[in-house]
């Protein structure tokens, strides 16, 4: 009986050693991957960051190249000066571009941590920038030290004129149409139109840049707004003034009238404000 038991245990002896050298032989705890060599998550977040780079110069390239052809067309701009401006445009937008890199540097080290090689690169894609806000290049304070260098006093005035007349045919245009679907609504006549009308249009031009930036970050999209949200710049019209005109049996469908996206004024304020301080520090 002996001599059958002894050949038994010494089979299983190297068994018993290899589960006591190796802990994850008796444990169920997850093998975490390899360190990822420091050349390899450097080359995957330099490269991750130069395609979000171009991501952003793309969505804003297109406004910024139809201003410039728009601003050739409203002063005549000859071909060796509008290629100043189309220069000066590009070099802008891979500025804005670069804007953020340390951040996203940042938070690609942090989330490639125990990623596997092959992963990086996904990893990184997937941050598209969607956790920074980038200000629309036309509106940053560089754009206009551009203009400033390469259009003459006259021109410059010219193109600011061409830029108000069009902001306030827009306002003009919404604010006659909020109150068109609103007249029925509250029984407007056409006195209380009237007081009105001018009241929303300087509502419609004060907020809607930060409204548009609600769903987007860039400005120039305001033209993809809907009706059912544009109606929340109703609430830009000053309450005081507001219940001086709307009969008081109408009040309570007046503060209604910005329907489902009332909660989001609050939001669209908050950027207002953010933005006026910072064009005024830019000046």
């Amino acid at each position: 009986m002996k001599t059958h038991v002894f050949p038994f245990v010494l089979r299983l002896l190297p068994c018993v050693v290899l589960a006591l050298a190796c802990p994850h032989a008796r444990s169920e705890e997850p093998v975490l991957p390899a360190q990822v060599p420091e050349e390899e998550a450097r080359n995957a977040i330099s490269s991750g960051l130069a395609a979000l780079r171009e991501e952003v110069k793309s969505k804003h390239e297109p406004a910024v190249v139809h201003v410039i052809a728009d601003i050739g067309r409203t002063n005549h701009l000859d071909k060796d000066r509008l290629k100043m401006l189309e220069v000066a445009g590009q070099g802008l937008l891979q500025e804005m571009a670069s804007t953020h890199d340390e951040e996203l540097r940042s938070q690609a080290e942090t989330r490639i941590r125990g990623v596997a090689p092959k992963q990086m690169g996904k990893v990184i894609a997937g941050m598209n920038g969607s956790s920074f806000y980038w200000e629309s290049a036309l509106k940053l304070p560089a754009w206009r030290k551009i203009l400033k260098e390469l259009l003459t006093a006259e021109e410059l005035k010219k193109w600011d004129k061409v830029v108000a007349d069009r902001t306030a045919y827009r306002a003009h245009a919404l604010a006659e149409l909020l109150l068109l679907e609103e007249r029925q609504v509250l029984d407007l006549s056409e006195d209380q139109i009237g007081r009105l009308q001018p009241l929303l249009e300087q509502a419609v031009i004060d907020y809607l840049p930060d409204a548009a930036s609600m769903f987007s970050g860039v400005e120039e999209t305001e033209q993809s707004l809907y009706m059912g949200f544009v109606k929340v710049l109703i609430m830009g019209i000053p309450e005081d003034k507001a219940r001086a005109i709307i009969k008081p049996e109408r009040w309570r469908d007046w503060q209604t009238s910005a329907g489902d996206y009332a909660s989001e004024w609050s939001w669209i304020t908050r950027r207002h404000d953010e933005r006026l301080m910072e064009e005024k520090s830019a000046r």
